[in-house]
């Protein structure tokens, strides 16, 4: 059973790794943007990765015991933290893969950009958003950390905030064959919202 603990707590730590190195990978191989991104924006990239990096292996190592609150002493949400963690890297690469060429890591035009409505898509119009949520939810219940919740909620609302900026672009782009999308299909959470 320890050996089974032992690579538990490697999953969530492991799945943060996948998404950055999906995320720096992916970026590679994208359409040229028609708008410009100063360097601030990979400085920002970087550092937030080893932010999540870091802080996962300090508050692991219990050096940041202060900070964290006990819901897990009543309840093991080690588990379930773990397996939304992995939907939600599932679900973030599956929307990766059905943008293609058409993804950024920020709100910008693409050369050549297509819409699209495959895949993850069919069911939310920001998949990505709503994986990377998943994502931070599974965390919060992983580590039962005060200070990570904190800091995933502030971006959560991040994301929350660009799907407005994101949508405005796409309207300009597609018209009406986008607000037809939005009837369509939900911003974040199939059937809800």
């Amino acid at each position: 059973m320890a050996i089974f603990g032992n690579y538990l707590s490697l999953v969530v730590p492991i799945c943060w790794i996948i998404f950055i190195l999906d995320w720096s990978v992916s970026s590679l191989f994208v359409k040229k943007s028609l708008t410009k991104q100063g360097p601030g924006w990979i400085i920002w990239r970087v550092a937030v990765a080893l932010f999540v990096i870091l802080f996962i292996r300090l508050n692991k190592s219990g050096a940041l015991s202060f900070f964290r609150f006990s819901f897990q002493s009543l309840f093991s949400f080690v588990i379930p933290g773990s397996v939304l963690t992995v939907l939600g890297l599932f679900g973030a690469i599956w929307a990766r893969i059905n943008l293609g060429r058409n993804w950024s890591g920020y709100v910008t035009y693409k050369e050549g950009q297509t819409l699209v409505t495959t895949g993850p898509y069919r069911y939310v119009r920001h998949p990505i958003y709503t994986s990377m949520i998943l994502m931070f939810i599974g965390t919060i219940l992983y580590y039962g950390s005060l200070i990570i919740s904190v800091i995933f909620v502030i971006l959560a609302i991040n994301f929350i905030l660009r799907t407005g900026k994101e949508e405005e672009i796409m309207i300009k782009l597609f018209g009406e064959r986008y607000k037809e999308y939005m009837k369509r299909t939900k911003r974040l959470i199939p059937l809800i919202y």
